[in-house]
């Protein structure tokens, strides 16, 4: 995994996560721990780092629904931060488990939100890393239990069309004046001439 990320394996700090509350925190002394040393620690749930400029976030859409949040919102505020380092794209019908379905099943025009917020900040020029965490529906026959990425896929690339192909200065102009109706048609009507 080090050499793939480029990260040096002395870098690296392992937990043995045992699902419980009990957290460490780590920090530039303990690198190495549990990868190149044995851990002096056991029955540890999460590692947190005394680190600031190693600590970034992944945001899962489906894991931002169910919180009652907006993802693109979540990630636009981390990447005002210069801390959105993942994201994991799915989509999610409401308040439920954690369906990972095809990005942009649920709800496009939610899905486009995200895909413009990331791409206006440039996000993935860095190295950061766009996931598609969606999982096969249980009765997907296995001739085409591939599809949800391969569909994942093509619909991020088209709403990345769509939201490439909008006049940012007519938006502003909207925004500006709060006719928020009218906005939401242009986004709408440039979702639906796809």
């Amino acid at each position: 995994i080090a050499e793939t990320i480029g990260v040096p394996t002395d870098s690296f700090v392992v937990a043995h996560q045992t699902h419980t509350t009990n957290i460490l925190v780590v920090g530039k002394e303990d690198r190495g721990t549990g990868v190149l040393r044995p851990r002096p620690y056991d029955d540890i749930d999460g590692l947190m780092t005394n680190a600031p400029e190693r600590v970034g976030c992944l945001i899962e859409t489906a894991h931002a629904l169910l919180a009652n949040l907006s993802p693109s919102d979540e990630m636009g505020f981390a990447l005002a931060h210069k801390k959105l380092w993942s994201v994991h794209l799915n989509d999610q019908n409401g308040l439920k488990y954690d369906q990972d379905q095809t990005f942009g099943a649920v709800d496009p025009r939610r899905a486009l939100n995200q895909v413009r917020v990331l791409d206006k900040h440039g996000f993935g020029n860095n190295g950061e890393w766009v996931g598609l965490d969606v999982k096969v529906m249980r009765t997907q026959k296995d001739a085409v239990c591939m599809k949800h990425l391969e569909y994942s896929r093509k619909i991020f690339l088209r709403l990345l069309e769509i939201s490439r192909s909008l006049d940012d200065s007519k938006i502003e102009m909207l925004t500006a004046e709060r006719d928020y109706e009218e906005l939401n048609y242009y986004i709408l009507d440039a979702m639906l001439k796809g």
